[in-house]
């Protein structure tokens, strides 16, 4: 199910303990795309002192604003860069064949919600669509395959989101132990 990083020595007090399931549930939830609950948990933690002690109060805060966003508004930048981050969550396990799933969908989304750009300084219409990545095909899912895949479609996101790397650092993970919080 979900996993704490408690490689190191665990909390040395029964608080920090629940404190780190309670967020590792949060970000396993969102992980799960439950975004409503992971918003919700995480809400719960905003004021929480542990916050500042472990170094994340920064990390949960960017969390939660860019969660409200995708669970209130969802729009499409922020589906995209959530997409994009689960699919590098799963790489990052080398579920090579779930990550290329995840950009699929992503060169889905962009390929049918941005059809056409209209370039303000000539008029000219470019059709994204010629942009389209042959992801299909690929039943092993394999590291190199994925690292192909998944530079075009980082080149697809930064050329069609607004802001995307800024989306990324909001929606990534904190780490606690140099350990991402849920794996």
């Amino acid at each position: 199910m979900q996993s704490l990083c408690m490689n190191s020595s665990p909390p040395a007090n029964p608080a920090g303990l629940e404190f780190e399931k309670g967020l590792a549930h949060a970000y396993f939830r969102w992980d799960n795309f439950v975004w409503n609950e992971a918003l919700g948990i995480l809400l719960n933690y905003r004021n929480d002192t542990l916050l500042v002690s472990y170094k994340i109060k920064r990390t949960v805060l960017q969390n939660i604003r860019f969660l409200h966003e995708l669970a209130h508004t969802s729009p499409a930048g922020h589906i995209i860069t959530d997409l994009y981050q689960n699919a590098m969550r799963r790489a990052d396990e080398k579920r090579y064949s779930d990550a290329i799933i995840r950009l699929n969908r992503i060169n889905s989304v962009l390929t049918s919600s941005f059809k056409t750009a209209v370039n303000e300084k000539t008029g000219e219409i470019t059709n994204l669509c010629a942009n389209n990545i042959l992801i299909s095909g690929n039943k092993t899912g394999d590291k190199h395959r994925f690292e192909v895949i998944q530079r075009k479609v980082l080149g697809l996101c930064r050329e069609n989101v607004p802001e995307f790397d800024k989306l990324r650092e909001y929606s990534r993970f904190p780490e606690l132990n140099g350990k991402t919080l849920f794996k």
